[in-house]
């Protein structure tokens, strides 16, 4: 599989954090990376939280350290001009609006570097995933496992995102999930539409809706109003990575596991005519796969809360 990997914000952490990336996503995958960051290498500007990285790089400096450390094959450093455009409100804590858009433009930077570097050197990515430089991977970020249980019809228009839930109980309702915005990827079709509806996407999370999380919930209410389908995944913030902050009193965290590559599972002879998987609220029938054609497909969803897939002759990209 082939993988971009887009990085945006400021660097913050990362120079504790981008071993990790290599680590539990960068050797997994034919990966490449494109970076779009800021001349300061923290923020200045009013958010939730008052840590911040005690460091100074000129812009020389940091782009010395983007290629040292992540050997981009495309970069921007950009200058910012902190401007005073209000704040939205979330858990009774101030955002500055002008740092929530600059947040979205350096994600659309970072999408728009992989977007030229894909028409000019005719490479095609399989999946894009995004995140910013402070985010340390604690365990492996293995695509597939969550690709493979996106419904088949789905698979072109899905988008997978992290995050962690205020209140676990409530699975179905997108405002307790917070830290949407951090780390997620999708294939490189679902997020250049994304970031070509840049100016609806702005508007959207700077207009706050009631919820838990203000910001995030706009960010994937935004995504999910362009139809495209959301896919929450089971890689969650302080369960299989955290965001490292500069002052932030850093926590004891699960030992970090090591990477290793799976071998390749050499199919069974009945494989090829029948298989059948269960996962969570999922069941998956496949009968006749060694036919080089599809003569049925049948997929029931029950109210959202589980589904039964049935199909006759050759299996789709993402089924079992």
């Amino acid at each position: 599989m082939k993988v971009a990997i887009q990085l945006f914000g400021h660097l913050r952490t990362y120079d504790k954090c981008y071993q990790r990336l290599f680590e539990c996503l960068g050797k997994l995958y034919d990966c490449d990376i494109f970076i779009h960051t800021w001349d300061t290498v923290d923020h200045n500007t009013q958010t939730w939280h008052n840590h911040k990285v005690k460091k100074n790089l000129s812009k020389d400096e940091i782009k010395q350290q983007l290629i040292e450390c992540y050997a981009p094959k495309r970069f921007k450093i950009d200058h910012q001009n902190v401007k005073d455009e209000g704040v939205v409100i979330a858990q009774d804590k101030a955002i500055s609006i002008f740092g929530i858009k600059s947040m979205l433009y350096s994600m659309r930077e970072a999408n728009g570097l992989r977007e030229e570097y894909e028409k000019k050197n005719g490479t095609r990515y399989d999946y894009v995933v995004m995140l910013r430089p402070d985010v340390e991977l604690w365990f492996p970020l293995r695509l597939e496992e969550f690709i493979q249980n996106t419904l088949p019809k789905d698979l072109e228009n899905s988008f997978y995102f992290g995050g962690f839930f205020k209140y676990k109980n409530l699975l179905n309702d997108w405002r307790a999930i917070g830290g949407s915005d951090v780390l997620f990827f999708a294939p490189g079709n679902v997020m250049s539409k994304i970031f070509s509806n840049f100016n609806d996407l702005v508007d959207t999370c700077i207009i706050q809706e009631y919820s838990v999380y203000g910001p995030e919930y706009s960010f994937i209410h935004a995504i999910q109003n362009m139809g495209i389908t959301l896919q929450f995944i089971n890689y969650l913030w302080d369960e299989k990575y955290t965001v490292l902050r500069g002052s932030e009193p850093q926590f004891k965290k699960t030992t970090v596991v090591k990477v290793k590559q799976k071998k390749p599972k050499v199919k069974k002879w009945y494989q090829k005519i029948f298989r059948i998987h269960l996962r969570t609220y999922k069941l998956e029938l496949q009968f006749l796969i060694m036919l080089p054609f599809n003569i049925l497909e049948w997929d029931i969803n029950f109210s959202h809360f589980c589904s039964i897939y049935i199909s006759i002759g050759k299996r789709y990209k993402g089924s079992i």
